[in-house]
């Protein structure tokens, strides 16, 4: 950034575009205001996309009257439209199809606005939507129901970092042999149909994010999470991202994960199933906790030092690994590329549920490095 203040104060104090000049304050203002917009734009965006998730028809209007864009969509591929249809609130959708909204947007995965009004169960929402396009379908391409996602027997469970040890990873738990082949060829065709986000600075991994609208992964998901019987993890978060390390040398440094929201509940782990075998490097590894770890974990920090390793993961197919969000840990450099991943984050129980997940948690096998 320095750099960038020394070029523009070093500028000429004019500058001539065509019969236009502008003082050095000028390019300078411009440039801020520039920033500025960018910042004002990404909010407003923000503000539509939260008020159309709400069913909130006046906080709508008051960003479009702001000047939100109609049509710009979040990481997941999903306009106001398609949120609101998801919400089932058809007064949203008549206050943006007033506006000429684009009802013909659709989500990452393909499904279309018509597909998450039918899930949100609003008919009055379809209805509004089948009278502006009446040929559209729910999706293109639709990718098969699959009947049995997860196995029944056979499943492997193991604590990679027992319960009630004083580690901020207590309860990494590894399940093994839960999901069904037909399910992770299904996920193997989703990843490479969804499109790839823009690339975060330097990073060793391409991201493509997947909301899932319908339910079919997260319910599998969440049959292995009730495998795991950890008494603070219920139910995967349905926005979730595929991670794909497309080179050979791929890692990321010690860190911590940060949790989500999603009404009242926090989210306690973070769950990765892998998509690849990898018989050498790509290890997720967990590292020992330093003095001051609990106190920066909170904004995703780390104290700094040298840090032993405690135990390691290595990603095989079809295994899912649930860890602490405060857990430290790394990602090992990748040999066999491409290393694919599906990584999210797992709430605890509802309070105002009745049902009692586990009590007690078990304590299965356990295990320092788990091959």
């Amino acid at each position: 950034m320095e750099g960038l203040w020394t070029r523009i104060f070093l500028a000429k104090s004019t500058y001539n575009t065509g019969d236009l000049q502008l003082s050095e304050f000028g390019f300078v203002w411009g440039f801020l205001a520039g920033l500025a917009r960018g910042a004002t734009r990404s909010a407003l965006a923000a503000e539509l996309a939260e008020a159309a998730q709400a069913g909130n028809a006046p906080g709508v209007l008051e960003a479009l009257d702001k000047g939100a864009l109609l049509d710009v969509p979040n990481e997941y591929g999903e306009t106001a439209t398609f949120l609101a249809a998801l919400a089932g609130s058809s007064e949203v959708i008549q206050v943006l199809l007033s506006r000429r909204a684009d009802h013909t947007i659709r989500d990452n995965a393909g499904l279309s606005a018509c597909r998450a009004a039918e899930l949100g169960g609003s008919q009055a929402a379809m209805t509004l939507l089948a009278a502006v396009s009446p040929t559209m379908s729910s999706g293109y391409g639709s990718l098969p129901r699959v009947p049995a996602a997860c196995r029944c027997e056979n499943v492997q469970v193991t604590r990679v970092i027992p319960l009630g040890v004083d580690h901020a990873g207590a309860g990494t738990t590894v399940v093994d042999n839960v999901f069904e082949d037909s399910f992770l060829a299904r996920l193997d065709e989703l990843w490479k149909r969804l499109p790839l986000a823009p690339k975060q600075k330097a990073s060793p991994t391409d991201r493509a994010y997947y909301h899932d609208v319908e339910g079919w992964l997260t319910g599998a998901l969440n049959e292995a999470v009730r495998a795991a019987q950890l008494a603070d993890a219920a139910a995967a978060m349905p926005h979730m991202r595929f991670l794909i390390y497309p080179e050979p040398g791929g890692s990321l440094p010690a860190h911590v994960d940060l949790p989500r929201t999603e009404g009242k509940l926090r989210s306690t782990y973070t769950f990765l199933l892998y998509l690849s075998d990898c018989r050498s490097g790509g290890e997720t590894t967990f590292l020992e906790c330093l003095e001051g770890d609990e106190t920066l974990a909170s904004s995703g920090g780390l104290a700094p030092g040298d840090r032993a390793e405690v135990a390691a993961v290595s990603p095989a197919r079809g295994r899912l690994l649930l860890m602490p969000h405060a857990c430290p840990h790394l990602a090992a450099p990748v040999d066999e590329v491409p290393k694919v991943l599906v990584r999210g984050e797992v709430l605890p129980p509802d309070p105002a549920s009745d049902i009692n997940m586990w009590g007690a948690a078990a304590d299965p096998a356990m295990a320092t490095t788990y091959p």
